[in-house]
């Protein structure tokens, strides 16, 4: 891809990046990842849950406290305001 270097730019651009391959780690995981698959049987597949249903399996909850101070009183703020110009109406997009 050729990018094309500003008028007001001093830094160089179009400079040749090297390209070493795969490092030992990354070899190591696909090789890991291989052996292990062919030991169980089973091809690995990672969608990290993207496809499953939410799971809880113990039972954590996120406590609801109720409407915070600050948006009561920005709501509060709002309706006064509403009260004294009318209604706020964005534009649509």
């Amino acid at each position: 891809m050729v990018h094309q270097k500003p008028a007001y730019s001093d830094y160089p651009v179009d400079y040749k990046v090297p390209d070493f391959g795969a490092d030992h780690d990354m070899i190591a995981a696909a090789s890991n990842i291989k052996g292990s698959e062919a030991k169980l049987g089973h091809k690995f597949t990672a969608d990290f849950g993207a496809t499953a249903a939410p799971v809880n399996p113990r039972g954590y909850t996120v406590p609801n406290f109720g409407i915070d101070r600050d948006i009561e009183a920005s709501l509060k703020n709002l309706k006064d305001q509403e009260s004294i110009h009318g209604n706020w109406n964005l534009p649509s997009l």
